[in-house]
Protein backbone atom coordinates (compact mmCIF):
# COMPACT_ATOMS: atom_id res chain seq x y z
CA UNK A 1 0.00 0.00 0.00
CA UNK A 2 0.81 3.41 -1.11
CA UNK A 3 1.72 5.93 1.70
CA UNK A 4 -0.30 9.20 1.61
CA UNK A 5 -0.97 10.51 -1.60
CA UNK A 6 -2.86 13.39 -3.56
CA UNK A 7 -3.52 10.82 -6.03
CA UNK A 8 -4.65 8.01 -3.95
CA UNK A 9 -6.04 10.41 -1.12
CA UNK A 10 -9.96 9.32 -2.04
CA UNK A 11 -9.16 6.01 -1.18
CA UNK A 12 -6.56 6.22 1.78
CA UNK A 13 -7.46 3.78 4.63
CA UNK A 14 -8.15 6.10 7.24
CA UNK A 15 -9.58 5.30 11.00
CA UNK A 16 -11.06 7.81 12.29
CA UNK A 17 -12.95 9.15 15.92
CA UNK A 18 -16.14 10.34 16.28
CA UNK A 19 -17.12 12.02 19.81
CA UNK A 20 -20.65 12.91 20.60
CA UNK A 21 -21.39 14.75 23.37
CA UNK A 22 -25.27 15.85 24.39
CA UNK A 23 -27.29 18.07 26.73
CA UNK A 24 -29.30 16.20 29.02
CA UNK A 25 -32.19 17.77 30.19
CA UNK A 26 -32.95 20.44 27.13
CA UNK A 27 -36.21 18.91 25.95
CA UNK A 28 -37.48 20.08 29.33
CA UNK A 29 -35.86 23.54 29.55
CA UNK A 30 -37.58 23.87 26.02
CA UNK A 31 -41.14 22.85 27.01
CA UNK A 32 -40.85 24.74 30.29
CA UNK A 33 -41.65 28.72 29.94
CA UNK A 34 -42.01 29.21 26.49
CA UNK A 35 -45.59 29.75 26.41
CA UNK A 36 -47.92 31.99 26.39
CA UNK A 37 -45.93 33.70 23.69
CA UNK A 38 -44.62 37.14 25.48
CA UNK A 39 -46.94 40.12 24.87
CA UNK A 40 -45.35 42.67 22.40
CA UNK A 41 -46.12 45.67 25.01
CA UNK A 42 -44.12 44.18 27.49
CA UNK A 43 -40.61 43.90 25.36
CA UNK A 44 -37.93 46.65 25.75
CA UNK A 45 -35.37 45.38 23.64
CA UNK A 46 -34.79 42.59 20.43
CA UNK A 47 -32.58 40.40 23.34
CA UNK A 48 -36.20 40.06 25.51
CA UNK A 49 -38.00 38.26 21.93
CA UNK A 50 -35.97 35.10 22.19
CA UNK A 51 -37.39 32.24 23.90
CA UNK A 52 -36.38 31.62 27.11
CA UNK A 53 -34.03 28.25 26.60
CA UNK A 54 -32.39 29.81 23.74
CA UNK A 55 -29.94 31.35 25.36
CA UNK A 56 -28.47 27.76 27.22
CA UNK A 57 -28.88 25.91 24.62
CA UNK A 58 -27.06 27.94 22.09
CA UNK A 59 -24.12 28.84 25.06
CA UNK A 60 -23.81 25.01 25.05
CA UNK A 61 -22.74 25.09 21.74
CA UNK A 62 -20.78 27.79 21.94
CA UNK A 63 -19.13 27.34 25.24
CA UNK A 64 -18.09 23.58 24.74
CA UNK A 65 -16.43 24.54 21.41
CA UNK A 66 -14.69 26.63 22.85
CA UNK A 67 -13.41 24.72 25.39
CA UNK A 68 -12.57 22.09 23.54
CA UNK A 69 -10.88 23.83 20.83
CA UNK A 70 -8.79 25.63 23.22
CA UNK A 71 -7.66 22.61 25.10
CA UNK A 72 -6.59 20.76 21.84
CA UNK A 73 -4.52 23.93 20.81
CA UNK A 74 -3.15 23.95 24.23
CA UNK A 75 -2.15 19.77 24.15
CA UNK A 76 -0.66 20.61 20.33
CA UNK A 77 1.34 22.74 21.41
CA UNK A 78 2.89 20.54 24.19
CA UNK A 79 2.72 17.55 21.91
CA UNK A 80 4.87 19.47 19.40
CA UNK A 81 7.42 20.87 22.04
CA UNK A 82 8.15 17.38 23.41
CA UNK A 83 8.43 15.68 19.90
CA UNK A 84 10.78 18.75 19.19
CA UNK A 85 12.75 17.56 21.83
CA UNK A 86 13.15 14.07 20.80
CA UNK A 87 13.43 14.72 17.22
CA UNK A 88 13.54 11.66 15.88
CA UNK A 89 10.18 10.53 16.17
CA UNK A 90 7.45 13.20 13.79
CA UNK A 91 4.60 15.44 15.37
CA UNK A 92 1.76 13.76 13.87
CA UNK A 93 -0.93 15.14 16.72
CA UNK A 94 0.25 18.63 16.44
CA UNK A 95 -0.78 18.45 12.24
CA UNK A 96 -4.09 16.49 13.56
CA UNK A 97 -7.69 18.47 14.29
CA UNK A 98 -10.61 18.05 15.73
CA UNK A 99 -13.75 19.02 13.20
CA UNK A 100 -17.06 19.34 14.28
CA UNK A 101 -19.15 17.18 11.79
CA UNK A 102 -22.98 18.17 12.73
CA UNK A 103 -25.63 18.18 15.18
CA UNK A 104 -28.58 16.40 15.85
CA UNK A 105 -30.88 18.35 18.35
CA UNK A 106 -28.63 19.26 21.00
CA UNK A 107 -26.19 16.88 20.35
CA UNK A 108 -23.02 17.97 18.73
CA UNK A 109 -20.60 15.44 17.04
CA UNK A 110 -16.85 16.08 16.21
CA UNK A 111 -14.75 13.82 14.01
CA UNK A 112 -10.80 13.14 14.55
CA UNK A 113 -9.34 11.51 11.79
CA UNK A 114 -6.03 9.50 13.20
CA UNK A 115 -2.80 10.02 12.36
CA UNK A 116 -0.89 7.44 14.82
CA UNK A 117 -1.70 6.16 18.03
CA UNK A 118 -0.88 8.66 19.60
CA UNK A 119 -3.00 11.00 18.80
CA UNK A 120 -5.72 8.59 19.81
CA UNK A 121 -3.88 9.22 23.54
CA UNK A 122 -4.22 12.62 22.88
CA UNK A 123 -7.41 12.94 21.51
CA UNK A 124 -9.53 11.09 24.11
CA UNK A 125 -7.14 12.38 27.22
CA UNK A 126 -8.51 15.79 25.52
CA UNK A 127 -11.95 14.90 25.40
CA UNK A 128 -12.56 13.49 28.71
CA UNK A 129 -11.14 16.63 30.25
CA UNK A 130 -13.52 18.99 28.42
CA UNK A 131 -16.26 16.64 28.99
CA UNK A 132 -15.72 16.50 32.71
CA UNK A 133 -14.75 20.77 33.25
CA UNK A 134 -18.06 21.35 31.17
CA UNK A 135 -20.14 18.61 33.47
CA UNK A 136 -18.97 21.10 36.41
CA UNK A 137 -19.42 24.45 34.65
CA UNK A 138 -23.37 23.31 34.66
CA UNK A 139 -24.08 21.49 37.22
CA UNK A 140 -25.58 24.42 38.88
CA UNK A 141 -27.68 25.47 36.46
CA UNK A 142 -29.44 21.59 36.55
CA UNK A 143 -28.16 20.75 33.41
CA UNK A 144 -25.81 17.45 32.31
CA UNK A 145 -24.14 16.48 29.59
CA UNK A 146 -23.61 12.54 28.11
CA UNK A 147 -21.12 11.36 26.05
CA UNK A 148 -20.47 8.56 22.92
CA UNK A 149 -17.31 7.53 21.40
CA UNK A 150 -16.87 5.38 18.62
CA UNK A 151 -14.09 3.99 15.57
CA UNK A 152 -14.84 4.01 12.00
CA UNK A 153 -12.50 2.60 9.17
CA UNK A 154 -12.82 3.89 5.55
CA UNK A 155 -12.66 3.16 2.62
CA UNK A 156 -13.67 -0.09 3.00
CA UNK A 157 -16.07 -1.03 5.74
CA UNK A 158 -17.69 2.78 5.83
CA UNK A 159 -17.78 5.63 3.27
CA UNK A 160 -17.14 8.99 2.31
CA UNK A 161 -20.23 9.86 1.13
CA UNK A 162 -20.07 13.09 -1.49
CA UNK A 163 -23.65 14.94 -2.23
CA UNK A 164 -23.65 17.98 -4.72
CA UNK A 165 -25.18 20.88 -3.06
CA UNK A 166 -28.54 22.00 -4.39
CA UNK A 167 -28.85 24.50 -7.05
CA UNK A 168 -25.10 23.58 -8.57
CA UNK A 169 -24.35 21.71 -11.04
CA UNK A 170 -21.80 18.70 -11.32
CA UNK A 171 -21.74 17.43 -14.37
CA UNK A 172 -20.83 13.78 -13.07
CA UNK A 173 -24.66 13.46 -11.90
CA UNK A 174 -25.75 14.09 -15.26
CA UNK A 175 -24.05 10.96 -16.22
CA UNK A 176 -25.14 7.15 -15.98
CA UNK A 177 -22.27 6.36 -13.87
CA UNK A 178 -22.48 3.04 -11.18
CA UNK A 179 -23.25 5.00 -7.58
CA UNK A 180 -20.03 4.22 -5.84
CA UNK A 181 -17.96 4.66 -9.25
CA UNK A 182 -19.91 8.31 -9.23
CA UNK A 183 -19.18 9.11 -5.48
CA UNK A 184 -15.47 8.03 -6.19
CA UNK A 185 -15.22 11.03 -8.77
CA UNK A 186 -16.96 13.58 -6.31
CA UNK A 187 -14.97 12.34 -3.80
CA UNK A 188 -11.65 12.97 -5.79
CA UNK A 189 -12.84 16.09 -6.79
CA UNK A 190 -14.26 17.66 -2.83
CA UNK A 191 -10.06 16.56 -1.73
CA UNK A 192 -8.37 18.29 -5.06
CA UNK A 193 -10.57 20.51 -6.47
CA UNK A 194 -11.24 24.16 -4.70
CA UNK A 195 -13.75 25.12 -6.66
CA UNK A 196 -15.90 22.28 -6.52
CA UNK A 197 -15.69 21.37 -3.13
CA UNK A 198 -17.70 24.67 -2.43
CA UNK A 199 -20.25 22.76 -4.41
CA UNK A 200 -20.01 19.71 -2.66
CA UNK A 201 -20.70 18.56 0.74
CA UNK A 202 -18.77 15.22 2.41
CA UNK A 203 -20.47 13.36 5.15
CA UNK A 204 -19.82 9.31 6.07
CA UNK A 205 -22.15 7.02 6.29
CA UNK A 206 -21.98 3.17 7.02
CA UNK A 207 -21.99 0.47 9.44
CA UNK A 208 -19.54 1.79 12.21
CA UNK A 209 -21.49 5.17 11.94
CA UNK A 210 -24.79 3.17 13.08
CA UNK A 211 -23.37 1.59 15.73
CA UNK A 212 -22.35 4.90 17.14
CA UNK A 213 -26.10 6.48 16.88
CA UNK A 214 -27.44 3.33 18.75
CA UNK A 215 -24.27 3.83 21.37
CA UNK A 216 -25.30 6.70 21.90
CA UNK A 217 -28.83 6.00 23.02
CA UNK A 218 -27.43 3.84 25.82
CA UNK A 219 -25.23 6.80 26.97
CA UNK A 220 -25.79 8.04 30.84
CA UNK A 221 -24.44 11.20 32.30
CA UNK A 222 -21.95 8.97 34.13
CA UNK A 223 -21.66 6.03 31.47
CA UNK A 224 -19.52 7.45 28.46
CA UNK A 225 -20.35 4.12 25.79
CA UNK A 226 -17.58 3.51 23.65
CA UNK A 227 -17.69 1.14 20.43
CA UNK A 228 -15.97 -2.35 21.15
CA UNK A 229 -12.68 -1.34 18.72
CA UNK A 230 -12.38 1.39 20.26
CA UNK A 231 -11.82 -0.47 23.61
CA UNK A 232 -9.69 -2.75 21.67
CA UNK A 233 -7.38 0.19 20.66
CA UNK A 234 -7.25 1.53 24.36
CA UNK A 235 -5.68 -1.45 25.63
CA UNK A 236 -2.37 -0.82 23.55
CA UNK A 237 -2.14 2.19 26.13
CA UNK A 238 -0.45 1.47 29.53
CA UNK A 239 -2.14 2.74 32.59
CA UNK A 240 0.82 4.99 32.45
CA UNK A 241 1.75 7.91 30.77
CA UNK A 242 3.81 7.74 27.62
CA UNK A 243 7.37 8.85 27.11
CA UNK A 244 6.60 10.91 24.13
CA UNK A 245 3.55 12.89 26.09
CA UNK A 246 3.52 15.02 29.21
CA UNK A 247 2.60 15.05 32.73
CA UNK A 248 -0.49 17.08 32.41
CA UNK A 249 -2.15 14.03 30.00
CA UNK A 250 -4.98 12.80 31.42
CA UNK A 251 -5.61 9.27 31.37
CA UNK A 252 -8.22 8.13 33.52
CA UNK A 253 -10.34 7.87 30.74
CA UNK A 254 -8.37 4.31 30.20
CA UNK A 255 -10.24 2.57 33.20
CA UNK A 256 -12.66 0.73 31.31
CA UNK A 257 -16.03 -0.97 32.51
CA UNK A 258 -18.10 -3.53 30.55
CA UNK A 259 -21.56 -3.78 31.16
CA UNK A 260 -22.15 -7.26 29.29
CA UNK A 261 -23.63 -7.36 25.72
CA UNK A 262 -27.07 -6.43 23.90
CA UNK A 263 -29.04 -6.69 21.51
CA UNK A 264 -28.60 -3.13 19.35
CA UNK A 265 -31.37 -2.77 16.15
CA UNK A 266 -29.84 -3.37 13.24
CA UNK A 267 -26.75 -4.68 14.52
CA UNK A 268 -25.04 -8.36 13.96
CA UNK A 269 -28.21 -9.41 12.89
CA UNK A 270 -29.50 -9.79 16.64
CA UNK A 271 -26.19 -11.25 18.26
CA UNK A 272 -25.28 -9.16 21.39
CA UNK A 273 -22.79 -6.32 21.11
CA UNK A 274 -20.49 -5.60 24.25
CA UNK A 275 -20.55 -2.85 26.24
CA UNK A 276 -17.52 -0.62 27.54
CA UNK A 277 -17.98 2.34 29.11
CA UNK A 278 -15.65 5.01 30.21
CA UNK A 279 -16.64 6.67 33.95
CA UNK A 280 -17.33 10.36 33.96
CA UNK A 281 -18.05 10.47 37.71
CA UNK A 282 -14.91 8.48 39.21
CA UNK A 283 -14.49 11.21 41.84
CA UNK A 284 -18.33 11.21 43.03
CA UNK A 285 -19.15 9.97 46.48
CA UNK A 286 -22.33 8.81 45.73
CA UNK A 287 -20.73 6.74 42.80
CA UNK A 288 -18.17 5.25 44.25
CA UNK A 289 -20.72 4.26 47.53
CA UNK A 290 -22.58 2.24 44.81
CA UNK A 291 -20.12 0.27 43.55
CA UNK A 292 -18.76 -0.39 46.35
CA UNK A 293 -22.24 -1.99 47.41
CA UNK A 294 -22.80 -3.78 43.71
CA UNK A 295 -19.09 -4.48 43.28
CA UNK A 296 -18.70 -2.64 40.19
CA UNK A 297 -15.36 -2.36 39.15
CA UNK A 298 -12.63 -1.45 36.29
CA UNK A 299 -11.85 -4.12 33.93
CA UNK A 300 -8.26 -5.46 33.41
CA UNK A 301 -7.23 -3.58 30.03
CA UNK A 302 -5.60 -7.26 28.97
CA UNK A 303 -9.13 -9.10 29.75
CA UNK A 304 -10.88 -6.60 27.34
CA UNK A 305 -7.78 -7.23 24.48
CA UNK A 306 -8.42 -10.82 24.81
CA UNK A 307 -12.05 -10.49 24.63
CA UNK A 308 -12.15 -8.36 22.07
CA UNK A 309 -9.56 -10.46 19.87
CA UNK A 310 -12.39 -13.01 19.74
CA UNK A 311 -14.97 -11.13 19.40
CA UNK A 312 -13.46 -10.15 16.17
CA UNK A 313 -13.06 -13.17 15.30
CA UNK A 314 -16.49 -14.71 16.07
CA UNK A 315 -17.99 -11.61 13.77
CA UNK A 316 -15.35 -11.16 11.25
CA UNK A 317 -17.49 -11.16 8.20
CA UNK A 318 -19.14 -8.06 10.10
CA UNK A 319 -16.04 -6.39 12.07
CA UNK A 320 -12.99 -5.19 11.34
CA UNK A 321 -10.34 -5.01 13.85
CA UNK A 322 -9.27 -1.09 13.71
CA UNK A 323 -5.57 -0.30 12.56
CA UNK A 324 -3.71 2.89 11.86
CA UNK A 325 -1.73 3.06 8.65
CA UNK A 326 0.97 4.78 9.29
CA UNK A 327 4.19 5.44 7.04
CA UNK A 328 4.07 2.34 6.00
CA UNK A 329 3.85 0.18 8.96
CA UNK A 330 -0.06 -0.67 10.71
CA UNK A 331 -1.05 0.23 14.15
CA UNK A 332 -3.36 -1.65 16.74
CA UNK A 333 -3.86 -4.32 14.99
CA UNK A 334 -3.54 -5.72 11.08
CA UNK A 335 -5.60 -5.56 8.71
CA UNK A 336 -6.84 -8.53 6.96
CA UNK A 337 -5.08 -10.17 3.90
CA UNK A 338 -8.40 -9.81 1.74
CA UNK A 339 -8.47 -5.84 2.89
CA UNK A 340 -5.04 -5.50 2.06
CA UNK A 341 -5.78 -6.96 -1.61
CA UNK A 342 -8.98 -4.67 -2.02
CA UNK A 343 -6.80 -1.54 -1.85
CA UNK A 344 -3.97 -2.85 -3.36
CA UNK A 345 -7.20 -3.57 -6.50
CA UNK A 346 -8.58 -0.20 -6.19
CA UNK A 347 -5.32 1.86 -6.34
CA UNK A 348 -4.74 -0.31 -9.68
CA UNK A 349 -7.86 0.61 -10.99
CA UNK A 350 -7.29 4.18 -9.69
CA UNK A 351 -6.30 5.67 -13.07
CA UNK A 352 -9.98 4.72 -15.10
CA UNK A 353 -11.43 7.39 -11.59
CA UNK A 354 -8.91 9.89 -12.66
CA UNK A 355 -10.22 9.69 -16.47
CA UNK A 356 -13.27 9.76 -16.11
CA UNK A 357 -13.40 12.73 -13.75
CA UNK A 358 -11.10 14.60 -15.79
CA UNK A 359 -13.23 13.78 -18.93
CA UNK A 360 -16.17 15.35 -16.81
CA UNK A 361 -14.70 18.09 -15.84
CA UNK A 362 -13.67 19.05 -19.84
CA UNK A 363 -17.19 17.66 -20.65
CA UNK A 364 -18.49 20.57 -18.59
CA UNK A 365 -16.18 23.09 -19.15
CA UNK A 366 -17.68 22.51 -23.36
CA UNK A 367 -20.80 22.57 -22.18
CA UNK A 368 -20.22 26.26 -20.10
CA UNK A 369 -18.57 27.34 -23.34
CA UNK A 370 -21.10 26.23 -26.01
CA UNK A 371 -23.93 27.61 -23.33
CA UNK A 372 -22.42 30.70 -23.28
CA UNK A 373 -21.45 30.95 -27.58
CA UNK A 374 -24.79 30.10 -27.65
CA UNK A 375 -26.32 32.77 -25.26
CA UNK A 376 -23.87 35.65 -27.02
CA UNK A 377 -25.05 34.88 -30.54
CA UNK A 378 -28.71 35.02 -29.03
CA UNK A 379 -27.93 38.36 -27.68
CA UNK A 380 -26.24 39.46 -31.47
CA UNK A 381 -29.70 38.22 -33.41
CA UNK A 382 -32.00 39.66 -30.79
CA UNK A 383 -29.80 42.93 -31.37
CA UNK A 384 -29.61 42.92 -34.95
CA UNK A 385 -33.57 42.50 -35.81
CA UNK A 386 -34.51 45.22 -33.09
CA UNK A 387 -32.22 47.47 -34.69
CA UNK A 388 -34.28 46.44 -38.13
CA UNK A 389 -37.38 46.95 -36.78
CA UNK A 390 -36.22 50.30 -35.35
CA UNK A 391 -35.66 51.74 -39.13
CA UNK A 392 -38.98 50.18 -40.34
CA UNK A 393 -40.70 52.06 -37.89
CA UNK A 394 -38.91 55.49 -39.09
Amino acid sequence: MRKKSNIYEAIRPKLRLFLSVDLIGSTSLKHNGTFPIKDPSDISSIEQFGADWFGTIAEFFRIFEEKLQENWSETQKRYSHRVAQLEEIPCKFGDTEIEFWKGNGDEMIFVVELQDLDCLRCAMSVWFDTIIDYKKSIKSNGLDVKSTAWLAGFPVNNTEIVITSRGHDISVDQIDLNPYKRNLILLDKWYHDRESREKLKKDYIGPSIDLGFRLSGLSTSRQMMISADLAFALTKFSNVASPLSFDHLNINYLKLRYEGEVVLKGVLRGKGYPLFWIDLSQDDEYSLAHDDLTGQKYVDRDKIARYCTHFFTKYGNSLIKPFIYVDGEYQISEPPPNYRQHIKKMEKLWPEIKNSGQKISEQLRNEDLHSSMTAEQDAAIKSFFAHLASKQKK
